[in-house]
């Protein structure tokens, strides 16, 4: 198959919160930088450009749970705006000030669309980075096992979409066709919970199995196997990966991932830029002061 056939390959990969799975983000974020500019020109793109997209249901969740869940950030995700940019935006549902954490100066129109690309659907999220990598390049997504629920993964698209992917693509350069594979990020229960505590001030402490992901990463593994009738192999079978594993033995561990995922590795997944990213969800601010500090996977805990 020539490059110029092969099917962009969206990676989904799931995680319980506080798991390294941003560091992961970061590290296919890298995938290919050096000879890929963020450029949209896909007949010169290498087929081993990545594009980044962190958690694209998770506006939708807030919105689904409503009240049974806070954030400081909740009514921002939803309208697709910054803190303070409408007259009433710097009060929260109880009327109090919705507190911002220092980071990294931005210009107000970088903000702006940083809230706002938070309002596209999940085939949009797609649909914009297939076109950027063009074919043979991968799109990866990570999600919170939490939305799963929000996930129809025997039509590989957002639960009750009205748009598809294909939608999306009358502009691409070149005809693109698509692959999903799944990757299940776990780590020990006990690790995630004692991780969770940290950030104890943004999600209020009062974690459930649902909040962390546990149940809902068991549910994931249970449909991904029931399609493939139970037989525990095939092609849509999530590739699991131990996220201590991956801290401690970083090289092999990413180029068994990429093996497994049926995409090349390249060794610039070791190693990031310090510092906040352009795939940063806007919640980046409440939630990766840690993650910022690193930029690799060699000494990353």
């Amino acid at each position: 198959m020539s490059d110029s056939q092969a099917p962009v390959t969206v990676i989904h990969c799931w995680s319980a919160p506080r798991s390294r799975s941003t560091a992961l983000l970061y590290s296919f974020e890298a995938r290919g930088r050096a000879a890929s500019p963020s450029g949209t020109d896909t007949t010169s793109t290498p087929t081993y450009a990545t594009y980044a997209v962190d958690e694209p249901l998770y506006r939708r969740w807030l919105i689904d749970k409503g009240d049974a869940v806070s954030r400081p950030y909740t009514q921002q995700m939803i309208d697709g705006v910054p803190p303070g940019s409408r007259d009433d935006d710097d009060d929260d549902d109880d009327g109090k000030k919705t507190a911002t954490p220092t980071t990294t100066a931005r210009t107000p129109e970088e903000d702006a669309k940083r809230w706002a690309r938070e309002t596209g659907s999940l085939a949009h999220r797609i649909a914009t980075g297939a076109k950027t990598v063009g074919p043979g390049g991968a799109v990866f997504c990570k999600h919170m096992a939490k939305h799963c629920h929000l996930y129809d993964f025997d039509n590989e698209c957002e639960v009750g979409a009205e748009d598809t992917v294909f939608d999306h693509m009358a502009d691409a350069r070149v005809h693109l066709t698509f692959v999903h594979k799944h990757v299940l990020l776990i780590r020990d229960p006990v690790a995630v919970l004692s991780s969770w505590d940290v950030a104890g001030s943004v999600h209020g402490n009062n974690p459930t199995p649902d909040e962390v992901g546990i149940i809902p990463m068991m549910g994931i593994y249970s449909t991904l196997i029931s399609r493939n009738g139970g037989s525990g192999s095939g092609e849509n079978l999530a590739v699991i990966l131990d996220s201590d594993q991956l801290a401690r033995y970083p090289f092999p561990t990413l180029k068994a991932l990429c093996g497994d995922l049926g995409i090349p590795f390249t060794a610039d997944m070791l190693e990031w830029e310090s510092g906040p990213h352009d795939c940063d969800g806007p919640w980046a601010d409440w939630w990766y002061s840690d993650v910022h500090k690193s930029s690799g996977w060699f000494g990353h805990d």
